[in-house]
């Protein structure tokens, strides 16, 4: 009985709102208080003005002035148009009569304005509410009805707050100028924010909460300008799903806790992404993974921050200007990076064990690649197509044997050649290693190896074309270098380092025992220049075509070994061997107008040269 006298006491409120509106269209309030079980709430407003709930929250609320429902299965309908209208539920921490538009478990609620400087705030308790299914994992989905806030206004807002297990919310907007904010705590909640095709000077503020069983957070923005969505998540197993398609939007999620995802796109110019995500957990199984594209415009900026072990991110820019910088500390960390445009930047720090960028990848001119890497066993794999590209390398380390390794490639031999690129590594430690590819002329590689007295380094270098250059130092004990190491009969055999093309130029400095270079150069014009100061160094040469010079000096203390071949007319091999001894050099010349000078000092040295036909 007491439960038919209250639905009739709402009907009374609902009609007296009516009419008022009939009558003057603007100023209208409703006030509503429900309890009991599978209760139904429907308000219809039209004009300006108009107020379902208390309007003024400094206003000790009372029975009758709140719009409140309390109990199981309750449904709430709001419908309001015009301008400046209110629907407006406290915050679940005030506790005065009222203060809750719905507690209690598997309600929902429909609210829908249209007009300019509209305002939505809800507050629901309990589980359940709205339709929710968290049996698809991380592709959350409603299976029927779910609470909406629709509004097709300028400068109005949705102010959302749920606590408890299970809840469901969609809010949907229209116009410019316009807010979403959702508050979510406890497990396994689910929002949806949408604001429409125009939507300019937007804003959208998700956050969620959660213990053991994650939330999902889906927001979407297009059109416009100068729109902006924040996605806060705590907790474990969260997911968030962000797209926006506007100029100068901005898009930034933050996830703390284990196992979180992000996800996400920006099409558009001049947006800026922001992903920073924080694992809790003990093991790299408790990553988080980000995984966003920003696509079709310029000047676009993405910043990944991902502290913890097993964090993942997959990246993608499409246009000029763009640029990416990914930080992370910790270890088996990974990103994945492909641009594609010109004067495009990808910036990669990482710090830790057992980190690596997978994949960074390049297609257009002008473009760079910096990548930091400290500690050990870090590894780079880079690819860039396209001419004056750059590509900045440094790993260091605090141990002995540091196992840092990057393989660079610039241009194909069967994509197309690259020119004018340049690499530039600096390496040290112990068992690092570079290996650099490039196809195309006037490109360059400079580097530094064992810089804090390691060993056993090695530097492959391959060059094709012309006007090409390579500048190597080594300085600590057992270093190479030499060219790709290629299975044969199941054995590795390690090559040798080479150019193919005219004018090119190596340099190559070794300051410690047991060092080796293996090169071959072909074409004409080039110049070989090798200098190894230390005992029991090592030197293989070949040259073929005209007018090719090495000059070697091994300043050992002892049994250094040169072994120089060139094939061709008008070749050059100035040699010097100094030392205690034991040193060997052998020098073959074919052809003509070939020219071989060596000097050695010491005991037991032994030089052979052949020139002419053999």
């Amino acid at each position: 009985m007491k439960k038919h006298l209250l639905l009739a006491s709402v009907s009374v409120i609902a009609a007296l709102a009516a009419s008022a509106a009939f009558a003057d269209d603007i100023n209208n309030q409703t006030n509503i208080n429900q309890t009991g079980t599978n209760g139904v709430v429907t308000i219809n407003q039209t004009g300006d003005g108009n107020t379902a709930g208390n309007a003024n929250p400094a206003v000790t609320q009372s029975i009758s002035q709140s719009l409140v429902q309390s109990g199981d299965h309750e449904t709430l309908t709001v419908t309001q148009s015009g301008d400046n209208n209110i629907f407006k539920g406290a915050t679940p921490t005030d506790q005065t009569p009222g203060s809750l538009v719905q507690s209690g478990a598997y309600n929902s609620a429909n609210v829908t304005q249209s007009g300019t400087g509209s305002t939505v705030t809800l507050s629901q308790t309990g589980n359940g509410n709205g339709v929710f299914d968290n049996t698809k994992a991380l592709n959350f989905s409603a299976t029927g009805d779910v609470n909406v806030i629709n509004q097709s206004a300028t400068s109005s807002t949705a102010t959302l707050v749920q606590n408890g297990n299970n809840n469901t919310f969609g809010i949907n907007q229209a116009g410019t100028t316009n807010t979403i904010s959702v508050t979510q705590a406890n497990d396994g909640n689910e929002a949806h924010a949408t604001q429409a095709a125009g939507s300019t000077n937007d804003t959208i503020v998700l956050t969620q909460s959660s213990g053991t069983v994650g939330n999902f957070a889906d927001s979407s923005q297009a059109g416009g300008s100068n729109s902006t969505t924040t996605v806060v998540q705590t907790g474990n197993g969260n997911f968030s799903q962000s797209t926006q398609s506007s100029t100068s939007s901005t898009l930034v999620v933050n996830q703390s806790g284990a196992s979180n995802s992000a996800s996400g796109s920006q099409s558009g110019s001049f947006g800026t992404l922001t992903v920073t995500q924080s694992n809790s957990g003990g093991s790299p199984f408790d990553g988080h993974r980000a995984i966003f594209d920003q696509g079709g415009g310029t000047g676009n900026i993405m910043i990944l921050g991902q502290t913890g072990s097993g964090m993942t991110a997959i990246v993608s820019q499409n246009g000029d200007s763009n640029q990416i910088t990914s930080n992370q500390s910790g270890t088996s960390n990974s990103v994945s990076s492909s641009q594609v445009g010109a004067n495009n930047i990808l910036s990669n720090t990482q710090s830790g064990s057992a980190n690596f960028l997978s994949d960074g990848t390049q297609n257009g001119n002008r473009n760079q690649i910096t990548n930091f890497q400290s500690g050990d066993t870090q590894s780079a794999t880079i690819s860039q197509v396209g001419n004056d590209n750059q590509v900045l390398n440094t790993q260091l380390t605090q141990v002995a044997s540091s196992n840092n390794s990057i393989n660079v490639t610039q241009g194909s031999t069967l994509g197309g050649a690259s020119n004018n690129g340049f690499v530039q590594s600096l390496q040290e430690g112990s068992f690092d290693s570079l290996t650099v590819t490039q196809a195309g002329s006037a490109n360059s590689v400079l580097s530094q190896q064992s810089l804090i007295g390691g060993s056993n380094v090695s530097f492959d270098v391959v060059q094709n074309g012309s006007n090409n250059s390579v500048v190597n130092h080594q300085d600590g004990t057992n270093d190479t270098v030499n060219g790709p190491t290629k299975t044969i009969n199941g054995l590795p055999v390690v090559t040798s380092a080479s150019q193919t093309g005219t004018f090119n130029v190596v340099n190559n400095t070794q300051g410690g025992l047991n060092e080796s270079l293996i090169f071959t150069q072909s074409g004409n014009g080039n110049v070989l220049n090798n200098t190894q100061v230390v005992a029991n160094v090592s030197l293989t040469a070949l040259q073929t075509g005209d007018n090719n010079t090495i000059n070697s000096t091994q300043n050992g203390f002892q049994l250094s070994n040169a072994i120089i071949t060139q094939v061709g007319n008008g070749n050059t091999v100035n040699g010097t061997q100094t030392g205690g001894g034991g040193s060997v050099a052998n020098v073959a010349q074919t052809s003509n107008n070939n020219s071989a000078t060596y000097f050695q000092n010491g005991s037991a040295n032994t030089v052979i040269i052949m020139q002419g036909k053999h």
